[in-house]
């Protein structure tokens, strides 16, 4: 897949969407396997300037994990940097609509109600992130 998209010339989300479940460190553990997701993508042709990383929010992670990536963005994004200079300007995606751990934060089963959608994505946006809000 990596040597079609870098024959198209057009920007490539790298997603962390592993199966393991088990971090010592979340934000850390995401960096890591971002990095190693993004080094694959180059060897394939695809400059680091035309990538877009994101951490997965909802996907083979917990709550807890979760809150602690979304708290821990500033630090991950510096993690990442650390691990590979090309990507410490990236483009960082996070994705936080329509995912079941907004419905357990705030205990109601349809997620898509209620503001805590709209409070997190404010608090991206505190945290530098820009913000494309479709369909909250």
């Amino acid at each position: 897949m990596h040597k079609v998209v870098a024959g198209l010339e057009i920007p490539y989300v790298a997603m962390q969407n592993s199966e393991n479940l088990s971090y010592d460190d979340v934000c850390t553990d995401v960096a890591r396997e971002l990095c190693e997701c993004v080094g694959e993508a180059e060897l394939s042709g695809l400059p680091a300037w035309r990538m877009i990383v994101d951490p997965g929010i909802g996907f083979s992670k917990n709550t807890e994990q979760n809150l602690d990536i979304i708290n821990g963005l500033k630090d991950m994004r510096g993690e990442i940097g650390k691990r590979r200079l090309a990507l410490s300007r990236v483009p960082l995606l996070v994705g936080v609509s329509r995912k079941r751990f907004l419905g357990e934060i705030c205990g109601q089963p349809n997620r898509h109600n209620g503001m805590l959608p709209l409070w997190l994505v404010w608090r991206l946006g505190f945290l530098g992130v820009r913000i494309l809000c479709e369909g909250l």
